[in-house]
Parts: C-alpha cells; structure tokens; sequence
C-alpha cells in the first residue's frame, strides 16, 4: 500500500542543497562537513542514542505554568562534556560516546567561545515553579557542532510543485515528523531542529507553495496550503505523521488535521495563527517587505533594504530594525529567505482569497496536539487569552509557554524548543 502511493504519487528528483549567504560562522568548515556526513549515515542506518538506564527518569510535560528560567550554571560542565565527546544526562550520568564527535576535535576555539557568549542563552531549564525537583530524560541528542546544511533537496512533482528534504532512515517503528515553516521563511529554517530529530526519527521538511525552491501558484490561501501538507504525507511520508509547524506551518496543520485527522497522528503547533488568521496580522512589516523585493534584483542593495526593516515587534535585546538582529536572524540570513519568496504571497499575506479565517478558527484538531507560546508583549501570534481558550476548545491539547523569547521559539531557543517536545514525542511514539 505505502509503495503503490509512492508510484502513485511521488516522482522526485535530487537537487544540490542551498547555500545561505550567512556570515563565516555560520558556514561549514572541512570539519563540520564531516560531521555532517557522519549524522546523514546515522539518520539512513537508524541509528539513535540510548540513554543508561540507571539514570532514567521520566519527566512528565507540564501543561500549564512552565517557566523558562536561564541555567547558566551548566554552561561549564557542557563545555567539559564537549571535550570529552560524551553527552549526558541532567542528572550527570554519561549515556554513550558519540562516533560523530571524533569530527570535531579541530574545532576552533575561537569560535566556540564566539558560539558560546551568542548562544548561551540557549542552554534553557524548564522549571515547574511549583515542582520540588525537576528531572529530564533527553531523547533528542545535543549535537554541539551543528550541522549548517539539511540533506540533497528533492522534488514532489504537481501543481505547484514542492522541493522537500528528507533524512530518510528513522527507528523502525517510529512516525515520521514533518516540518512546516512561517511565512517567508523556507526549509532551512529548522536547520538547528531537523539534524537532531533525524537521530531518532525520519525528518521531512520542506518549502511551502511560493516560498524557498517550490513552485510559484495561483492561489495562497489556508486550503491550498493544507492540501499540500496531505499530498507531503501520502506521497513522501506514505504513513500518518507527526507534524511540527511554526506560525503559518501551525495554521496549515490545524486546518489539515481537521480535514482529515487518520493522515496527522500527532501535532506540535509553534506559535500558529488562529484568531489572527487573514485579519492582517503584522500587515505593516509585510508592507515594508514587500517594497523592499522591489530592490531584490540588487542583492546588495536587497540586503540594505532589509537590515532596514522595522521589527514587528521590540526584539530580545531592544533592536528595532532587522539590521541590529545578531545571532541566527540576522539580516543576511532573512535577507537569503525573502529572496526566494513569490512577491504576490508576500502581497496577500494576512488578507488572502478566499478569506480563510473561519477555517482556521473552526478546526478542532483530536489528535494529541502541543501548543507552544509566547506572550503577547513578545510579539506572539497569539492574542492575549487565547492560547488558554484553545485549550478549552481542544480535547487532546496541551500548552508550554516560552515567555520573553519572541515568536520563533525554535530558531532562538532550539535546545529549550527540544527539550519541550521530547516527552510529548515520547508519549505519541509508536507502540513496541
């Protein structure tokens, strides 16, 4: 059956994968492309990491309350622990050697201090305030050299057509995850997310309709974008996924899991767009975005005209234009990202025909579903109340706030964003 829908469905083609033209530190040295190369062998044998059993303790997700509070007092101990190659879990107990590790050994140590002062906000503990203690098991290994590339791109051929990236391999009996990104945004966005869940699970992501290497289109509204979610499930996945969407990607898997729920077994929506959905949600900054691609043809004054972009909302450290981000967002990268985008996407985004937002406000999703939010001061997606009011709509959801972070959790915070859907994955995996 899963082979007839392949034939049927899937012709594909290999294309190289895309460059970013980030800054040097976020490029791939000889040193991490052989890591790179020896987690895509890992993720084709199946291969995953164990954890010792004598330090395994389940840690229930908490639904509720869930505060991100800095843990700066691991940064030292992560540190020994890279040069040891070892990962561990939080309770300190070695779990196994990582092969992969022995690749980095001539990393530069330049660079991991640079690594370390820009992203150690990263290393997040998730605190119930109200808890006496807090364990963890992590499933989803740290890889501390990450990396900056997904695998050899791939073409679902139909109208449009979508270029996806998959991993391939996967523990023998686990779902497939799917990807889906915001707006604007392409398939390299989850590339701090995508090589860590391929350790365990068959990892697809790919560009949605007018965005990053797919197809250009008539129409962008909620129900297109949906039927190109299920046409990725039965003609890549070929088996009922896992589905983790950011923003627009959330909106797309609510509506799709609504339409047909046995194709979604399970759903982790990142900041989606619910009440806000076609009622001109940030419609200044796409506005300004979309004057800026005029300049696109130029890509030095196309960059200029997006490091001079208006933030939608005040970023984490005060910066008011894209050009004053630093770290994962800067203006070089979001600059790589719009270029690729269709101008008339950009143009209709937040009032598009038709008009979905019923659609969108009406899904009620059954399976298990893990709503991650923000606050609405941070520049959430979300009004004020409602990530609350969906839980009450929903019956199988769930809720983790990530307060003071911003609106892409997992590109800011990508280990606290892991640690959040580990004991949700755990509890939607397959049985033995």
């Amino acid at each position: 059956m899963r082979s007839e829908m392949k034939e049927r469905s899937a012709t594909t083609r290999s294309e190289l994968p895309v460059e970013l033209a980030l800054p040097d530190v976020d490029r791939v040295d000889a040193g991490r492309a052989a890591l790179q190369h020896a987690v895509g062998e890992a993720a084709r044998r199946r291969a995953h990491v164990e954890h010792d059993p004598s330090g395994h303790v389940d840690a229930e997700l908490v639904e509720r309350g869930v505060q991100l509070l800095p843990a700066a007092r691991r940064e030292a101990r992560a540190g020994r622990d890279r040069d040891r190659g070892i990962v561990g879990d939080r309770r300190g107990g070695p779990v196994r050697d990582l092969a992969i590790d022995a690749d980095r050994a001539g990393e530069d140590e330049g660079l991991r201090a640079f690594t370390a002062r820009c992203e150690g906000p990263l290393h997040e503990e998730l605190i119930e305030p109200s808890a006496r203690r807090h364990h963890r098991r992590k499933g989803i290994p740290r890889l501390d050299a990450m990396p900056k590339r997904l695998p050899r791109s791939r073409t679902l051929k139909g109208d449009p057509k979508l270029v996806y990236y998959d991993s391939g391999g996967g523990t023998s009996g686990e779902p497939p995850i799917i990807l889906l990104h915001g707006a604007t945004f392409r398939s390299e966005d989850w590339e701090n997310v995508f090589p860590r869940l391929a350790t365990r699970y068959r990892v697809i992501a790919y560009d949605a309709r007018g965005h990053g290497k797919s197809g250009r289109a008539e129409g962008y509204g909620i129900a297109a974008l949906a039927d190109d979610l299920l046409r990725m499930i039965d003609g890549v996945a070929a088996a009922p996924a896992i589905v983790i969407g950011h923003s627009m990607g959330g909106s797309t898997a609510i509506v799709a899991a609504a339409k047909r729920p046995e194709a979604i077994r399970a759903l982790v929506l990142e900041e989606p767009v619910v009440d806000n959905w076609d009622r001109g949600w940030r419609s200044d900054y796409y506005k300004n975005l979309h004057g800026a691609l005029d300049k696109s043809a130029d890509p030095a004054g196309f960059r200029r005209a997006v490091a001079s972009l208006p933030l939608p909302s005040r970023g984490p450290r005060g910066e008011r234009t894209v050009g004053e981000v630093r770290g994962f967002y800067a203006a070089d990268r979001l600059a790589t990202y719009y270029a690729a985008v269709d101008p008339a996407f950009v143009a209709q985004f937040g009032h598009s025909t038709p008009d979905g937002h019923d659609e969108v406000v009406r899904a009620v999703p059954a399976m298990p579903t893990l709503l991650l939010a923000t606050n609405p001061t941070d520049g959430s997606a979300l009004n004020e109340g409602e990530a609350d009011a969906l839980l009450k709509r929903w019956p199988n959801a769930q809720l983790m706030r990530f307060p003071g972070i911003g609106h892409r959790i997992h590109g800011l915070r990508p280990e606290a964003f892991l640690e959040a859907l580990e004991p949700f994955l755990r509890k939607v995996r397959a049985p033995a």
